[in-house]
């Protein structure tokens, strides 16, 4: 893991617990690596997404030296903007996307050779969105976003000031 990578601190990982245990069970056994990373995208910025879930690249699990599945990462710059309902929301939201593949009856779909759950990462769904809705407070689920809106402005202005201080200071 590189200087702009580490692991996530130990309140973090208990929230996960926590959340897996109250509303995301199937996401138990997934083995999922949580980290942190120093920068969001822009991207990210202005979609409010602080956690990203994939499934595990090889080379990160060959680093890792465990038989991780998914990957989840958290921009550290967005999370420390959020309180500690908003974190928590985000995380709940990302758990939703940690899932098994369903058969054709609807049954958790094993790989042959090993008997494992074969996982995927799940779109957003209606389903997660009527869930977190439920469960958090409107205000929450608004100020989240709203404030990770002001923020980017905010760097998208200090940005264009910097550019503009070096773009005068160059003419001058």
């Amino acid at each position: 893991m590189g200087m702009d990578h580490w692991e996530v601190t130990d309140d973090v990982k208990s929230l996960v617990e926590d959340l897996i245990g109250q509303y995301h069970p199937e996401a138990a056994t997934a083995n999922v690596f949580w980290q942190f990373k120093e920068k969001a995208s822009k991207s990210e910025w202005a979609s409010g997404t602080v956690c990203s879930v994939k499934m595990i690249p090889d080379s990160l699990k060959e680093a890792l030296k465990e038989p991780y599945v998914f990957v989840a990462t958290i921009s550290a710059d967005i999370w420390k903007e959020l309180g500690p309902e908003q974190r928590r929301m985000k995380i709940d939201s990302a758990l939703y996307k940690i899932f098994y593949k369903l058969d054709e009856d609807g049954e958790q779909k094993l790989d042959p050779k090993s008997g494992e759950p074969i996982w995927e990462v799940r779109s957003p769904d209606l389903i997660e969105f009527s869930d977190i809705v439920k469960r958090y407070d409107p205000e929450v689920l608004c100020g989240a976003n709203e404030q990770l809106l002001e923020t980017f402005a905010r760097i998208k202005q200090d940005e264009k000031a910097e550019r503009d201080a070096k773009k005068k200071k160059k003419d001058d």
